[in-house]
């Protein structure tokens, strides 16, 4: 598909192009061939397949972007889009330089040709200048080629400009302006018609005049031979009195070595012995008449060829022709002009400012292209002007505005209709439904309100309780804490009585053990009393104070004995009361123990308790702000629910604004 698109851009200007210039070819060998008499037919084709090949070589490569583009399709970058769209831009202008270049070229070299060749080849002043001018309007025809360019890239440069679009790349154009390309194109045919035309008739003017000039110098060397053989003539001239386009002839006799070459073609062309002939370059008629012994009667005339006439002939003409040419034209596009200048003017108040209705209709003159398209212009705004109707109907609420006219736009704006139409009743029967549903919101918020107010008293009944709470088993831990301090100090105080008491039954203890001790003296006193007794029985009287003695003695010991008898009665009883009041002390001090324990379980309770109690009041403290603020929030939901109920009956009521189909 892209090949043939590339097949298409190259071979369809080769194709149309060729064909214009087949035409334009085959005009100028005609003039080459037949007016110019050019004998070099090898040395013109030669020269034109060069030019053709030159012409193609120069095209492939103006269009060598676009052929670039065509080969990539969607792939092509953005940088190649742009060099393709700009070689479509430049390729009317640089082929028609080519085309004009080659063509001058050419002729300039067939000219060349046509003046250096052999002498029957020559060309005179006329021919050269006729050349000359159909040069000049061939190169001024040429010019054509770029406006066929153009119309033939047309396709391919509208393809690329979509392709440019889709991609959001901008160019920049030139701006132009088909008036003055109409203009140019009129004056270009009128100019290089002329020019050619007026030039080839002033060379055809010319040659009657050569061959007028031709016959009159034959008639004249035919008399003056007839003369000869009445007198003898000298070498003077001849006037026979006839008016001629020549000057005087000027005879003389030669042999047939010394004819001009103009003559000696004629001899060799016809084989007459009367020769006429014309020297192009010299501007001389002559003639030849075959007088006796094979010499000849040569007269030669000089032509006034009048080539500053066919030069100003030529050149007025081509302007004079031109003139009312650009008269007409400009007179042409004017009429366009000022149609194109109302619909631009329109198109752009319509595009930049929206203006519609103050549009004024265009007035066609005549059915032509602009005459039809002022007239489709005029059914456009008609067509807007009830768009435009209808809209302002819709605006002012009547959606029962009915549009009969065809086309996307219109169905457009009939669904446009019907989705508003459908949409104004939804927003009727939404409005009504929110209005209930605010009514309803609306009591429902002044119940939680009330609901509120009362959940946010009892929260706050309930701070003060847990306040009150935290207060207490803030004195309940303060109390614990003395009460763990009191028994801490009863704890000290009962191990100093236990450690006392041990000491009082360790001193007990080493009273019994002198309890012993005495009891054992006093039973050895008494042991040695009775002895001593018996020993002052034996003395007798001499015995009788020692034996008072020894009784005194053994009383003594007797109540010793009894006295430490009581002793240890006492000491048992405090050892039996010690031991009771260690035991005693002991469950004290366990007991302490269990109430320190217990006083500081309490206090970690108790503290427990008052974290938990202080978090409980926070938390009921949040809870009471979050009561207040749902109360404060009901309250604005409540108004907010009325004033809902107010803008949903205003939509209700501007719904009604509306009309609709029943």
């Amino acid at each position: 598909m892209k090949r043939t698109q590339d097949k298409d851009v190259f071979a369809r200007l080769v194709m149309l192009a060729g064909l214009f210039d087949v035409v334009v070819t085959g005009s100028l060998m005609v003039f080459w061939l037949g007016m110019l008499e050019v004998t070099s037919v090898g040395a013109m084709i030669a020269l034109l397949l060069i030019r053709g090949v030159g012409g193609l070589l120069g095209l492939w490569r103006i269009v060598a972007p676009a052929r670039r583009w065509s080969e990539k399709g969607e792939a092509a970058e953005d940088r190649e889009l742009l060099a393709a769209d700009l070689a479509f831009q430049h390729a009317d202008w640089r082929f028609s330089l080519v085309y004009t270049s080659s063509w001058l070229l050419t002729m300039g070299a067939l000219l060349a040709a046509g003046l250096l060749g052999s002498a029957a080849e020559r060309l005179g002043d006329a021919e050269l200048l006729t050349a000359g001018f159909v040069l000049m309007g061939a190169l001024i025809g040429s010019l054509l080629i770029r406006d066929l360019v153009r119309v033939l890239l047309i396709p391919h440069h509208r393809e690329l400009a979509a392709a440019l679009l889709r991609r959001g790349l901008a160019v920049e154009r030139q701006r132009s302006s088909a008036g003055a390309d109409q203009v140019r194109i009129l004056l270009t045919i009128v100019v290089a018609a002329s020019m050619c035309l007026l030039a080839i008739g002033g060379l055809i003017r010319v040659r009657g005049l050569r061959a007028e000039a031709s016959a009159v110098t034959l008639v004249r060397v035919q008399a003056a031979a007839h003369e000869l053989d009445a007198t003898e003539m000298g070498t003077g001239g001849v006037d026979t009195g006839e008016q001629a386009p020549v000057e005087d002839v000027a005879l003389r006799i030669v042999d047939a070595a010394q004819l001009p070459a103009p003559l000696t073609l004629a001899s060799a062309r016809f084989g007459a012995d009367a020769l006429r002939g014309y020297d192009p370059r010299a501007q001389q008629a002559m003639a030849a008449v075959e007088l006796e012994e094979g010499r000849w009667l040569l007269g030669v005339a000089e032509l006034d060829e009048q080539l500053g006439l066919l030069i100003a002939v030529v050149l007025v003409s081509s302007i004079l022709g031109a003139v009312p040419g650009a008269l007409i034209s400009l007179t042409s596009w004017g009429v366009q002009r000022d149609l194109l200048a109302e619909l631009d003017g329109a198109t752009r108040r319509m595009a930049s400012e929206g203006e519609i209705r103050a549009l004024e209709r265009l007035t066609p003159l005549y059915n032509d292209e602009c005459g039809r398209l002022a007239q489709n212009f005029n059914h456009l705004l008609d067509m807007l002007d009830g768009l435009v109707e209808a809209a302002t109907n819709v605006a002012g609420g009547d959606l029962r505005v009915s549009l009969d006219h065809p086309g996307e736009l219109h169905d457009a704006f009939r669904g446009m209709l019907t989705q508003l139409s459908e949409a104004v009743v939804q927003i009727r029967e939404t409005a009504i439904d929110l209005a209930t549903a605010a009514s309803e919101i609306h009591a429902a918020t002044q119940e939680q309100e009330v609901v509120g107010e009362r959940q946010s008293q009892n929260v706050i009944a309930v701070g003060e309780t847990m306040s009150s709470l935290a207060v207490a088993a803030e004195d309940i831990l303060r109390e614990a804490a003395e009460v763990q301090t009191n028994a801490d100090t009863a704890f000290d105080a009962m191990d100093a009585v236990v450690g006392r008491i041990g000491a009082l039954g360790r001193h007990t203890a080493g009273i019994g053990e002198l309890l012993g001790v005495i009891h054992e003296i006093a039973d050895r006193s008494d042991l040695l009393a009775l002895n001593g007794a018996l020993e002052a029985t034996r003395a007798g009287e001499a015995g009788r104070g020692f034996a008072l003695v020894a009784a005194e003695m053994r009383r003594l010991a007797e109540r010793v004995t009894g006295i430490l008898g009581d002793v240890r009665a006492r000491v048992g009883e405090i050892e039996t009361s010690s031991a009771g009041t260690i035991e005693g002390t002991q469950r004290s001090r366990a007991l302490a123990e269990g109430t320190a324990a217990a006083a500081r379980h309490i206090s970690q309770v108790i503290e427990q308790q008052s974290a938990a109690t202080e978090q409980a009041a926070r938390s009921i403290h949040e809870v009471a702000m979050s009561v207040t603020t749902t109360a404060t929030s009901s309250t604005q939901i409540r108004a907010t629910a009325a004033g809902l109920a107010e803008q949903a009956h205003r939509l209700e009521q501007l719904t009604h604004r509306f009309d609709l189909e029943s």
